[in-house]
């Protein structure tokens, strides 16, 4: 190392070429680096905003989807009571056509009798729904 501050550079015209010449081979020149850098700073920022929007993207998207599956859940409840109720109507609608089924149903909701019919009732007894089943 005592060697070394021994040994003074030129600063010459000559020398500066040289330097400049090995700098921009080794790619380590200082202006130049310094660009790279701000060129690649740049590059990288815009690549983090577009990771970022579009990372907002999907989760907007799948917090939709679980929406979405949710109200189609809750949908298909729905259908199956109403499927459900329907299917019943449709069973009593069947029964109102039937002229026994209706008898009963009048003589038991509206208390009417058939001539010359006449009706007890005893504390004991339960009234029967002839619609339940």
């Amino acid at each position: 190392m005592a060697d070394r501050q021994k040994v003074k550079h030129l600063e010459n015209d000559y020398t500066k070429q040289i330097n400049n010449a090995s700098q921009s081979a080794r790619g380590d020149g200082g202006h130049m680096s310094k660009l790279r850098k701000k060129r690649a700073m740049i590059i990288l920022g815009i690549f983090l905003v577009f990771v970022a929007v579009f990372s907002a993207q999907i989760i907007y998207s799948k917090v939709n989807l679980h929406s979405v599956q949710t109200q189609v859940v809750t949908s298909k409840k729905q259908l199956a009571k109403q499927k459900k109720d329907n299917s019943k109507l449709t069973e009593e609608v069947k029964l109102l056509h039937n002229n026994d089924y209706m008898q009963k149903l009048i003589r038991a909701k509206y208390f009417y009798t058939k001539p010359g019919e006449t009706v007890y009732s005893f504390p004991s007894d339960k009234a029967t729904d002839v619609t339940a089943k």
